[in-house]
C-alpha cells in the first residue's frame, strides 16, 4: 500500500465510515498507476518531448484526474450533509416550543432584572428547560446577555439534548476531512508526475 495511503488510514477515527479504508489507497492507486504511465511515456525513445507531453496530458484526461475527482465530490458531499445535521439538532433545540411564549417572555425580563454577575451564573449553569428555552428562543439582548454567553449556553443545551448523535456526528466530519486531505495530497502528487504547473493542472480538474 502506498505509504501516504497508510498514514491517512492510520489517522481516520475509531467507527470511521469502512469505505474510507478503501477510497484512500483507492486515490493514491490512482497516482501510482498514472507514475507509472507517465515514466513510461517520457522514457519512450520514438516521441519527441513535445510528443511525450501531449501523450501524457491525453494519459492523464483520460481518467486520473476525473476519478479523483469524483471522489472528492462524493466526500465533499458527505461532509455537507454530516455538518447539516449538526445544524439540524441546534434548531431543534434553539427553536423548541415546550413552554408558552408568555412565559418565555417573563422569564427573560426576569433576567434582565438580576445583577449581572448574578444573570450570567445563571444562564451558565442553568439546568431549568424554560429558562434555557426563553434564552436560546430569542436573540440574547433580550435576555441581558452578551453574544458569547448567549453562544456557549446554546453550545451547552445542544449537546445536553443530543451528546451521542453529536459524538456520532464529529467523528463523521473528522474522517471525511481526514479523506479529503489525502485526496488533496493525492491530486498534487498526480500534479507533479503530470509536469503540469498548478494553473494549468486546474484547468484540467475543472
Amino acid at each position: 500500500m502506498n505509504p501516504k495511503a497508510e498514514m491517512f488510514i492510520g489517522r481516520l477515527p475509531a467507527g470511521h465510515p469502512v469505505d474510507l479504508a478503501d477510497l484512500i489507497p483507492s486515490a493514491f492507486g490512482v497516482v501510482d498507476g498514472f507514475r507509472e504511465k507517465a515514466r513510461a511515456i517520457r522514457a519512450d525513445p520514438t516521441l519527441s518531448k513535445i510528443g511525450a507531453d501531449a501523450a501524457v496530458e491525453k494519459a492523464l484526461k483520460s481518467g486520473p484526474v476525473a476519478h479523483l475527482s469524483q471522489m472528492k465530490a462524493s466526500v465533499d458531499k458527505r461532509l455537507a450533509d454530516a455538518v447539516k445535521q449538526r445544524g439540524v439538532l441546534r434548531d431543534r433545540v434553539l427553536k423548541a416550543e415546550n413552554f408558552p411564549e408568555a412565559r418565555k417572555t417573563e422569564v427573560r425580563t426576569w433576567l434582565r432584572s438580576l445583577p449581572e454577575i448574578e444573570r450570567l451564573k445563571l444562564v451558565s449553569s442553568t439546568n431549568d428547560p424554560l429558562i434555557s428555552e426563553a434564552v436560546l428562543g430569542a436573540p440574547h439582548y433580550l435576555s441581558g446577555l452578551p453574544q458569547d454567553v448567549w453562544s456557549r449556553a446554546a453550545d451547552a443545551a445542544v449537546e445536553a439534548a443530543y451528546s451521542e448523535p453529536l459524538a456520532q456526528i464529529a467523528m463523521l466530519e473528522r474522517s471525511y476531512s481526514e479523506a479529503r486531505a489525502a485526496l488533496q495530497v493525492a491530486a498534487d502528487d498526480l500534479r507533479r508526475e503530470s509536469g503540469f504547473d498548478t494553473k494549468d493542472f486546474e484547468k484540467l480538474a475543472a
